[in-house]
């Protein structure tokens, strides 16, 4: 018990000066003690694998796909949502056996998987022959299992995104798994994201069947083929009653015209005669003609100048100008009289007569059209009326179908914004270019390592010391005589002869 006591002081807890007294005292333990835990430690750190870690950014997006039994629009079909996929979910489809599975088809169908090393970094580790194997398959199992301890995925903060963290052995392995990684997520959320648009087709699908075989039985499918051919011979019964309605306007156009041609003729033909008209006007005709003449002839010897004309030239225009007075100022009073009737024209009245028959034959041909075209414009205009009857008559009859007709258009629609969106379709996994560079380390570093050997060198040297002392019967100085023997005087000390 005393020598218990002598280990420990009323402040410090240990006496560290004795304690370091006995350190000296067995120093060959002490320094046995600080050359194996300087071997250990040197060993630890060397023997430690060298690390290669690589982080990644990434970010998925959630897709939402509507019931099918909603009326929504087509653009309501597949709404992707802003949030990213919960990491609970994440985790769900990094476990599953098909993205492990997928993930170790990548690795091992990689041409680097010959130089990889697919160890554990913490602790001991199996050897690469534990994955040496005689089949791809075989390759693949043992990958499956190894691959998921090398990597950790961990949610960023506030921003919706993961850090996938990738540490192996070596740099091919970190850049290989980190890339497989990326394809098979890609890979198992587009799939996924088939598998569901790809069930959601298929209800519709047995929708559109259900519906179809329901309105089939009622007749539904009957009635709006005959609506829409309805549609169509109203279309063309109305362009034929407009063609007709067109080409009516035209002849009764050309009757009118032709009446009044008829009915002129008739007056023409009707008219009489007068012969001191007829006379006044042949003079007046003759006396224009010849002041017509005259003025030709002064024209044609007034060409050359004065100085130029003879006497006889001079004397003949001068003849010819007096005869030209004469003649406007008898053709002046001829135009004071009566003027010329067309109707006396006993030539042209000749052939109004001549021609009358004919024209009141054309006026009687464009009649009977006008008659037949008439006929055929109401016989249009009354089939015509007959399909809007009958349109009538099944719009009612379809007025009860009319909703469930609808629901099968929006079911069709959405199976074929579907189909457009499943050739579209993308996995929605976002990598952020594979962030920092390559990091390579060991996970202890030496000073990790020599700060941890001192203390479990100064807990174990503290502790063997203590031990030894407390079992060494020996005394070896005059202190420990005075505290074994209750503080006796020493009166001496014997010599040592080595």
């Amino acid at each position: 018990m005393k020598k218990l006591n002598s280990l420990l002081h009323d402040v410090t807890v240990l006496n560290f000066r004795f304690i370091a007294k006995l350190m000296r005292r067995y120093r060959r333990l002490s320094m046995g003690a600080v050359v194996g835990v300087v071997a250990v430690a040197m060993g630890l750190y060397l023997t430690q694998p060298t690390v290669f870690q690589k982080q990644a950014f990434f970010e998925i997006q959630n897709r939402a796909v509507e019931d099918p039994h909603s009326k929504g629009g087509i653009s309501d079909i597949i709404q992707s949502k802003a949030q990213g996929l919960k990491r609970p979910e994440l985790m769900a489809i990094i476990n599953s056996y098909r993205f492990r599975s997928r993930l170790a088809e990548l690795i091992v169908r990689d041409e680097r998987f010959g130089r990889l090393d697919l160890r554990g970094t913490l602790g001991r580790s199996e050897s690469m022959e534990a994955f040496s194997c005689g089949s791809e398959e075989c390759h693949i199992g043992k990958v499956r299992e190894a691959a998921p301890k090398l990597f950790t995925v961990d949610a960023e903060n506030g921003t919706g995104r993961y850090i996938l963290t990738v540490l192996t052995r070596s740099r091919d392995t970190t850049s290989v798994l980190l890339e497989s990684f990326r394809t098979a997520l890609q890979e198992v959320r587009h799939a996924e994201a088939l598998a569901q648009v790809d069930g959601l087709m298929g209800q519709l699908e047995a929708l559109i069947q259900t519906r179809k075989a329901e309105l089939e039985a009622t007749g539904g499918f009957d009635k709006v083929a005959r609506s829409n051919l309805l549609d169509t011979l109203v279309v063309q019964q109305k362009d034929e009653l407009l063609k007709l309605s067109t080409k009516l306007a035209h002849e009764k156009e050309q009757l009118n015209f032709q009446r009044i041609r008829l009915q002129e003729s008739s007056q023409v033909a009707s008219a009489e005669i007068e012969d001191q008209s007829k006379l006044n006007f042949e003079r007046f005709v003759k006396l224009k003609k010849r002041a017509e003449d005259l003025r030709h002839n002064i024209a044609s010897l007034s060409v050359s100048s004065p100085e130029q004309q003879s006497s006889t030239e001079r004397k003949i225009l001068s003849e010819l100008k007096r005869e030209l007075e004469e003649a406007e100022r008898e053709l002046a009073q001829a135009a004071r009289g009566p003027k010329r009737n067309i109707a006396v024209d006993g030539s042209f009245i000749d052939g109004q007569i001549s021609g009358q028959s004919a024209l009141e034959f054309d006026v009687k041909v464009v009649q009977a059209k006008v008659k037949g075209l008439e006929r055929d414009y109401d016989k249009a205009k009354a089939k015509l009326d007959g399909l809007y009857s009958q349109k009538l008559s099944l719009d009612n009859e379809l007025q009860g179908l009319k909703a469930d007709i609808e629901y099968l258009k929006i079911l069709e629609a959405k199976h074929l914004s579907l189909k457009l969106k499943r050739s579209t379709l993308g996995a929605e996994v976002f990598f952020d270019d594979y962030g920092p560079d390559m990091l390579v380390f060991k996970r202890s570093s030496l000073v990790q390592i020599v700060l941890f050997a001192l203390l479990a060198l100064l807990f174990f040297l503290v502790l063997a010391v203590a031990l030894l002392y407390l079992f060494d019967d020996k005394i070896y100085d005059a202190e420990e005589v005075k505290f074994v023997c209750d503080d006796l005087p020493v009166l001496g000390q014997a010599p040592r002869f080595d």
